[in-house]
């Protein structure tokens, strides 16, 4: 399949049009509850290059599952900057950059699952796993195949604590 891009002129100077593109982060992630809260803060980084506009969406899934909302506005978010300070335990929060250049939702340009770990101010002390816990980032994420290739390289990166052995299993 042969990609074109799009060719741009200003004042008889042309260039390649840059291909939409974006990179995400969140630290800590996994982030830890302390013995008394319940809930932990995390800070969510992202750019984007060759787009107009972008939206950061959530969506919770787990124990307090939630309906997908908007985090942010922001094309870019530098460390520090943007912190969502309501991380629960035993819930995956997905956030999405979506490129939001021609006014509604485009295409996803990155995401990143967060998670709480820890017991929390309410915590039972019942865990359906037992402690095993652990996370799992592909970056880039999404991986974008360039003009003229068939396919594009990710960097997947993992940890486990306390299990004696894991499987990554990885689905075309």
């Amino acid at each position: 399949m042969r990609r074109l891009l799009p060719l741009l002129c200003v004042a008889g100077i042309c260039a390649m049009a840059q291909e939409p593109w974006g990179e995400m982060h969140a630290d800590p992630n996994p982030c830890r509850m302390e013995h008394d809260r319940k809930d932990c803060t995390v800070s969510l980084a992202w750019h984007t290059r060759g787009v107009e506009r972008a939206k950061v969406f959530v969506v919770a899934e787990g124990r307090h599952p939630g309906a997908e909302r908007t985090f942010s506005d922001s094309k870019n978010c530098e460390p520090g900057q943007c912190m969502a300070s309501w991380i629960e335990p035993e819930t995956r929060y997905t956030f999405q950059l979506v490129d939001f250049s021609h006014g509604d939702r485009g295409r996803v340009l990155a995401n990143v699952v967060v998670t709480g770990e820890g017991h929390g101010g309410d915590h039972d002390g019942d865990r359906d796993h037992d402690g095993a816990s652990g996370n799992i980032e592909a970056e880039p994420n999404p991986c974008h195949v360039e003009a003229g290739q068939h396919d594009c390289v990710t960097h997947l990166a993992w940890n486990t604590q306390g299990v004696r052995q894991a499987k990554v299993f990885v689905v075309a």
